[in-house]
């Protein structure tokens, strides 16, 4: 049913429950090997690896961010907290695709302009004005899971680490991960907000994570508390996501997107339902089940909640439901590219 209808592009399909798989199929040309374009689900990446170097003792959340731009005598942005920046509140003026009335005379949207201005991302977001006061308006934006990205370098390097193996020592070869490609800005940042690519399989590990709550084989790699922190819903006007960009039942936790919708009807359906999201169904939805489907092709069509009109999303899309203490947590699917005139210039 996962490959059904075909013009659905599912290039792979994997469920698991309680820890093993239990089915998977792959399209034409792909096999549990294949990387394919994760995009935005990178932010679950981001926002686990920042709850990696919490439980290291690394970082507090509640903490004001370290970003060395902001050490400034006065400069506001030393209000911002990690959790703020992991709530997508931080507040930076950083001009995202769907923004109300953007003016493309102002150039290329930085949301997306981090991707593709061959420029230093983390400088970029982390010199972003103050537009509002933290933790006060949320906003979809790359900005806020740029700059986890950037803390995770800073905390790595700072106890004499090496950043570009993290990723891969402290949280993949313990899940047993190794077909996850992480890409890089041209100053060997990584772009985890939407440039990482995996096979399924590695998805449905992570997933299986944060179903354990953080513990791996016994090994706590998570918080305690921080599985819930991230599939915890902002509080009634801290967070919204762009219409265009989500279900209409949807909303953001920490840089993971939550579906109360999904989980409402799992409760009353024991887990035998599906959800529909920008016209891809994520999975099946049942205690202890994590399924993976991957979305293989040239493009992948998204469907605007606000005028019914459709973007385009280049070569694939993967999808992940986690279901963990009755909240179904889905690291983000899918993002909206908008419309923008195709020139690569500066955001002013």
């Amino acid at each position: 049913m996962a490959f059904t209808p075909a013009d659905a592009l599912t290039g792979s399909f994997v469920v698991t429950h309680k820890g093993r798989i239990i089915g998977e199929r792959y399209g034409d040309g792909l096999t549990m090997h294949t990387p394919l374009e994760s995009w935005s689900m990178g932010k679950s990446l981001t926002a686990t690896l920042m709850g990696v170097l919490i439980q290291q003792g690394v970082y507090d959340l509640y903490e004001s961010a370290p970003i060395p731009e902001w050490q400034t005598a006065g400069d506001p942005r030393q209000q911002i907290r990690i959790a703020d920046i992991l709530r997508m509140s931080s507040g930076l003026r950083f001009r995202g695709v769907a923004d109300p009335g953007l003016d493309p005379a102002l150039g290329y949207p930085d949301h997306l302009y981090v991707y593709t201005g061959s420029i230093n991302s983390f400088e970029w977001a982390a010199t972003r004005p103050q537009q509002w006061p933290p933790n006060t308006i949320g906003r979809y934006r790359n900005s806020d899971p740029v700059l986890t990205n950037y803390l995770v370098r800073l905390g790595v390097e700072g106890r004499g680490g090496e950043y570009l193996s993290f990723p891969q020592r402290n949280l993949f070869d313990k899940l047993g991960i190794d077909g996850m490609v992480l890409e890089t800005d041209p100053y060997g940042n990584y772009l985890l907000q939407g440039y990482e690519l995996a096979p399924a399989r590695d998805w449905a590990r992570l997933g299986n994570l944060y179903f354990q709550d953080g513990v791996w084989n016994g090994e706590r790699i998570l918080p305690e508390g921080y599985v819930d922190f991230v599939s915890r819903s902002h509080p009634p006007g801290r967070m919204t996501v762009d219409r265009s960009m989500a279900d209409s039942s949807g909303s953001m936790g920490r840089e993971h997107f939550l579906s109360p919708a999904m989980r409402t009807t799992c409760r009353a359906q024991a887990g035998k339902t599906r959800l529909s999201f920008h016209h891809t169904t994520l999975s099946w939805c049942a205690k202890g089940t994590i399924a993976v489907r991957e979305r293989a092709g040239r493009h992948s069509s998204c469907a605007s909640l606000v005028d019914g009109s459709h973007s385009s999303e280049l070569n694939t899309r993967i999808t992940v439901t986690v279901y963990h203490r009755r909240r179904v947590v889905v690291p983000w699917a899918c993002h909206h590219l908008g419309t923008v005139d195709g020139r690569l210039h500066r955001p002013q």
